[in-house]
């Protein structure tokens, strides 16, 4: 099992404790000041951080459209990620 960096195990947090148990790239970075930050100097540095670990098998892909922009995925934490969380918190 591949080890959580910190910035993968904050959105693996963040997801845990979502009441929804999903969120879009932006709700990720929203109450996260160092995700937020990194939002606002890279849009894409949330959603590419979220599709490795869905790569990883450690969030799941929802189809959903969350801005008229464009269409763009919801994320949820899986059992494999909450099992990598878990190793990640010791």
């Amino acid at each position: 099992m591949n080890d959580l960096s910190d910035d993968e195990e904050a959105v693996a947090r963040f997801l845990r404790d979502q009441p929804h148990a999903q969120a879009s790239p932006d709700q990720v970075a929203h109450d996260n000041r160092y995700l937020r930050f990194e939002m606002t100097k890279n849009t894409e540095a949330i959603r590419d951080l979220l599709e490795r670990l869905a790569d990883h098998g450690y969030v799941e892909r929802l189809p959903g459209a969350f801005s008229s922009e464009r269409k763009t995925y919801a994320y949820r934490l899986t059992d494999q990620g909450e099992q990598a969380l878990d190793d990640a918190l010791g």
